[in-house]
């Protein structure tokens, strides 16, 4: 359930980061944690307590909610005058990602657009080939970007990033945990793993490619989380992380 300040309530997998709880306990938000890490469980759950109570349940890719985050596309062009080149977005559950697509190229059909995943990523697969599942996958825990272990759950958002997406960008944790505290240094910015990801799909040697092949000179990057623990941040547990392989293009 997504709701505004105290209404409704938030449904969430077992493995929900604790600084995202922490954040919405702060603004009153009731929070219901599943004991499963399994989706479908979870949904299950939240659908039973909506029509045992009379809540509505939000879908995350109802049209309505995916129109909400093409906003933040529109105003990211907005404020560069309709100028990126090209915009690096995070592929997570796909809602953002496809909001992201549709609005830029609504904007401006020239500017490309780029999904960020890891390299499991069964997104790789469809973006190449064209075809995409018709079922769920299993979310995956193999990156330290928690959105990155989503897969695309819904056949509306896939289609949407499919005929709107340029390509695929892969990271690695490595990747991720250099761009997070680049971002922290340099630009002294809050982030968390999920922003850092896209962050660091734009210092990839994939990206510095393409970057050369076609002269990019303004490049917008999707900025999205900031729900992390400055006691427990990645580059300070794993040792000092490498920010000289994060270059400014």
């Amino acid at each position: 359930f997504r709701h505004h300040q105290n209404v409704g309530k938030q449904w969430y997998q077992r493995r929900v980061r604790g600084a995202t709880l922490e954040i919405l306990h702060h603004y009153k938000s009731r929070v219901v944690v599943h004991t499963s890490d399994d989706l479908m469980s979870v949904r299950q759950k939240a659908e039973n307590e909506a029509e045992e109570t009379g809540y509505k349940m939000i879908e995350p890719y109802d049209p309505a909610v995916i129109a909400g985050y093409g906003t933040l596309a529109s105003e990211f062009m907005k404020q560069t005058n309709n100028t990126l080149e090209a915009v690096i977005v995070l592929a997570g559950d796909g809602t953002l990602a496809a909001a992201t697509a549709v609005t830029i190229k609504e904007i401006n059909e020239t500017t490309d657009v780029y999904l960020v995943a890891q390299p499991s990523d069964p997104v790789i697969a469809a973006m190449a080939t064209g075809t995409w599942p018709d079922e769920c996958k299993e979310d995956t825990e193999e990156s330290v970007a928690p959105a990155l272990n989503l897969n695309i759950h819904c056949s509306t958002r896939a289609e949407l990033m499919k005929h709107c997406m340029n390509t695929v960008l892969t990271v690695d944790n490595n990747g991720i945990i250099d761009a997070m505290r680049f971002v922290f240094e340099r630009l002294k910015i809050v982030v968390d793993e999920n922003a850092a990801a896209a962050v660091a799909a734009l210092f990839t040697e994939q990206f510095m490619q393409i970057c050369d092949s076609k002269e990019y000179r303004r490049v917008g990057v999707m900025l999205t989380g900031g729900n992390c623990d400055l006691m427990d941040l990645p580059f300070t547990i794993l040792g000092a992380a490498d920010t000289t392989k994060c270059r400014n293009k």
